[in-house]
């Protein structure tokens, strides 16, 4: 029996605490089977986030500065992995026309080809991670996240 299952009976409704652990043992466990994914290609989940963010984004690009606040990390870590992504050709980075100080970053055509074909690997891949849980639920749990944050942003 894992750990979780003996902390958790389920006779009672669950405290904040155990809330807390599903959320921290959930987030471990996707984010663990999403790097060994990506591994295959040598990019994180955080590379793989500025991946994503950057072809949502494809005709102005991103601001470094922009991809820092999406990720929730500081500006020193963004550059970091954006030079790393560079290096591969997955990215472009272009200093600001207006204020030098400012640079753009811009997802290559081989960032794109990344992306196009990794998205259907990582969505098979996570069928088997989220077995037993219904399309409703994932929608449900999607929704509640996008929620919390929303509700933290306003704050």
């Amino acid at each position: 029996m894992s750990v979780l299952r003996r902390l958790i009976p389920k006779s009672k409704s669950l405290t904040t605490y155990q809330i807390g652990l599903l959320v921290a043992r959930t987030h471990k466990i996707l984010k663990e089977r999403t790097d060994e994914v990506l591994a295959t290609h040598d990019i994180t989940s955080v590379d793989w986030a500025i991946l994503g963010l950057l072809s949502d984004n494809t005709v102005d690009g991103l601001r470094l500065s922009d991809l820092s606040v999406a990720l929730g990390v500081e500006a020193p870590f963004v550059t970091v992995r954006i030079n790393r992504l560079e290096k591969r050709g997955l990215v472009t980075i272009e200093k600001s026309t207006n204020d030098k100080r400012q640079k753009f970053a811009h997802i290559s055509p081989s960032g794109v080809i990344l992306v196009r074909d990794t998205e259907p690997v990582l969505r098979g891949a996570s069928r088997s991670w989220l077995k037993g849980v219904t399309a409703i639920d994932v929608l449900g749990f999607i929704r509640v996240m996008q929620q919390t944050i929303k509700n933290n942003d306003q704050e």
